[in-house]
């Protein structure tokens, strides 16, 4: 499985309306194919709003699909400074 991103630290104390951000993102990467960074940000989604249920149900839905299609887990490549 291929290595995931790490949301930063502090979105542990953001306010409870940045979880639809990570969420959007996470279905975003999700489209792209790029499953570990949707991984990463829908569970940055549920550690910022645990009742996030489009949240809960993009994060298991991926990780079904990913299993059930042995799809390899993508991330988007970082940038060069």
């Amino acid at each position: 499985m291929g290595q995931r991103t790490q949301p930063p630290p502090e979105t542990e104390s953001l306010p409870v309306g940045e979880a639809q951000a990570h969420y959007d993102l996470g279905m975003a990467f999700a489209q792209l194919g790029l499953l570990a960074d949707a991984l990463t940000h829908l569970e940055a989604a549920l550690r910022i709003n645990p009742l996030h249920r489009s949240a809960q149900y993009a994060l298991t839905k991926s990780e079904e699909l990913r299993k059930e299609l042995r799809l390899p887990v993508r991330k988007l490549p970082k940038a060069k400074a």
